[in-house]
This record gives C-alpha cells, structure tokens and sequence, in this order.
C-alpha cells in the first residue's frame, strides 16, 4: 500500500448544528485550546495542537470530538485513494480523483435524503488540493 490521499465531511441535522457548535467549543475549552484555534487531525507545524496536543492526549480529544458527533447523530462522507494505485475517475492526480469521488457520493447521499433546510459548505478546490 502506498501513501493515501483522502477528503470527506460529515453532514449534521440542521437543528442540531448549534449545539453541536458549542459542544465542540466546549471540548475545544476542556483540552485548552487557545481561543479561536482549529484542530486538525493531522495538524501543520502552524497549528497550536501540533505539538501541545501530542500522543495520548490527542488521540482522547480526537475520540471525544468523534464521540460528540456521534451523539449529534452526524452521518459521515469520504474517499481515500491508495497513491501507488491508478485513480478511479481517471484524473492525472489522487487528489482531485479523490475530490471528483467525493462530489459523486455526496451528490448520492443527498439524492437519497429531503430536506427543507440544507446548507452546503466548500472550501475552493485549489485549497484541497494543497
């Protein structure tokens, strides 16, 4: 198996998005992120939960903000991509193969729910693809 390459989101009842906000401010609080700050699960050098937030005490964060999303019944969406096999839509690179399956499942997952409050949150391509 080669490297991965991998991108998703979740989706969260729209009545439940504000709470589900401050719980994850809460957690963020608990393990004394500074105000402000993103997590990331693989952080950059940049980020404050790099190296102040390291080993046990990440993986108990990362399982209590998954823990939480569970509780606020969030359904989660994503690909990931083995680098050393060829990609599935044909790309010439993993990433936006990754980013173009990705569109097809949500575009799946959405086809099969009705709903009268939806939001739809994208970062630009180019940024997922650095």
């Amino acid at each position: 198996m080669g490297s991965m390459v991998a991108v998703g989101g979740f989706s969260v009842d729209a009545d439940l998005i504000r709470p589900l906000e401050k719980k994850i401010d809460d957690i963020c609080s608990d393990f004394h992120f500074p105000k402000g700050e993103v997590f990331k699960w693989s952080p950059g050098h940049e980020h404050w939960m790099r190296n102040n937030l390291i080993k046990e005490n990440r993986e108990k964060f990362q399982k209590t903000i998954i823990s939480a999303l569970s509780y606020f019944k969030c359904e989660l969406v994503f690909v990931v991509e083995d680098k050393s096999c060829a990609t599935a839509c044909g790309e010439d690179n993993h990433e936006l193969d990754s980013i173009k399956l990705l569109i097809e499942r949500v575009e799946l997952y959405l086809s099969k729910r009705v709903s009268k409050n939806m939001l739809a949150i994208s970062e630009s391509i180019n940024s997922l693809l650095v």
